[in-house]
């Protein structure tokens, strides 16, 4: 056991052990003064009885008597002037910083400078100043904790469940999900037909559509404590047994495919209404051990260079003015790509390449952004198609063979 007192977890049994610092001070400096005073006056009248051989003993007694009234007048003089100058110049700082520091442990606000005499010694001074630099220090880390934090549940917050971002936020090696070979339960699911599907429908319509089912089913699996790994197009990949395992992960996957396929007739009820045609899924699940978390090569795909505008797009509106900007890399599922500003991860883009190739005009393409650089990457962003025509595809497809 450790020999020294943690002061700040003090139990009650301590706190009635130990004293002020004013009753420390002042009892120390009484009983010393008067072990002092009474060494002198037994000492005094001890030589008047050995110098003075004629001295009756009334007149000892009353010398006595005499001495012991004037220690008794230095002491209380001693007393009380050493009571004021201890108390204006350590006791009163003192208690006044021990208060602040209750205050903190009470959660109520306390002020980082106190207010103590100009005259207090220097060693006290150093102290509150020191606490001070300490307050602000803490009161720094902690406000900048709580903004990433905040940042952390907001952006992962919109395909993590809650318990998952609990585990990321409360675990020091929460946020190591990968690099390691795991067992897990994979769940894939995807709209049957959707390539003939997206061609009765207009592009943007077909975005709006393609959006609400998305939605609804991102939901559905937060609600099992899936990942979700990766969306393209109609496709959504969802992990199950991460960053934790449990006995439950492959149970929690087919709970949530039948979810799912509930949620789907009911929003087939809502597409009947608004005039579009039902959607089919099919899901797939499987366990196995997967290698979690490879890093993303930047570099994947051909390199191009392609200028196009984009807009953002807000509550499934697109907002803002066009966004100039130059692909650098391109495959069928990623554009790499430089912009004019920075835009943040999860960001839904909406595309629109500027120019034609064998009397052939892209249409417009949606994609979401899922990692951005800073000012030394000329505007890195690496965008995640999320929906794009049929012959759009097949185009990308036949420059990545080539390239190849």
């Amino acid at each position: 056991m450790d020999d020294k007192t943690d002061i700040s977890r003090a139990t009650p049994a301590t706190e009635k052990n130990s004293a002020s610092i004013r009753r420390v001070l002042l009892k120390g400096i009484f009983w010393r003064i008067l072990i002092i005073e009474g060494i002198l006056l037994v000492w005094s009248l001890f030589f008047r009885i050995l110098t003075d051989h004629h001295a009756a003993p009334i007149d000892l007694f009353w010398y006595a008597v005499r001495l012991t009234l004037l220690t008794a007048v230095v002491i209380l003089f001693i007393t009380i002037t050493f009571q004021r100058f201890l108390k204006r110049k350590i006791i009163k700082p003192m208690e006044a910083i021990a208060a602040s520091n209750r205050q903190l442990q009470t959660n109520d606000a306390a002020e980082g400078d106190l207010d103590i005499p100009e005259d207090t010694p220097n060693e006290i001074k150093d102290i509150v100043t020191t606490r001070a630099d300490l307050l602000s220090t803490i009161l720094k880390v902690s406000d900048e904790r709580l903004r990433l934090n905040n940042f952390i549940r907001e952006m992962f917050g919109r395909y993590l469940s809650d318990k998952i971002v609990d585990n990321i936020l409360e675990s020091p090696e929460g946020h190591k999900i990968g690099g390691h070979r795991k067992t897990v339960t994979i769940l894939l699911s995807d709209i049957r037909g959707f390539t003939s599907l997206s061609e009765t429908l207009d592009p943007q319509n077909m975005v709006l559509v393609l959006n609400r089912y998305l939605e609804k089913m991102t939901k559905i699996i937060m609600q099992y404590d899936g990942v979700i790994d990766e969306i393209v197009g109609d496709s959504i990949m969802a992990v199950f047994g991460v960053p934790e395992g449990r006995d439950t992960d492959a149970e929690r996957a087919v709970a949530c495919a039948m979810a799912m396929q509930i949620a789907l007739t009911e929003l087939n009820r809502e597409f009947a209404v608004d005039g579009y045609p039902p959607f089919e899924m099919g899901i797939g699940i499987n366990t196995g051990k997967v290698q979690l978390g490879p890093p993303p090569d930047k570099r994947s795909g051909i390199p191009i260079r392609l200028a196009f505008r984009c807009w953002k797009v807000e509550d499934k509106k697109v907002s803002g003015a066009p966004l100039a900007g130059e692909t650098s890399r391109l495959d069928t599922n990623v554009i790499t790509a430089a912009l004019p500003e920075t835009l943040e991860p999860l960001t839904d883009l909406k595309i629109s390449l500027d120019f034609c190739v064998e009397a052939h005009c892209f249409d417009d393409i949606y994609a979401k952004v899922i990692s951005s650089g800073d000012k030394s990457e000329n505007g890195f962003h690496r965008l995640q198609i999320t929906s794009i025509h049929p012959k759009d595809r097949q185009i990308l497809n036949r420059w990545s063979q080539e390239a190849v």
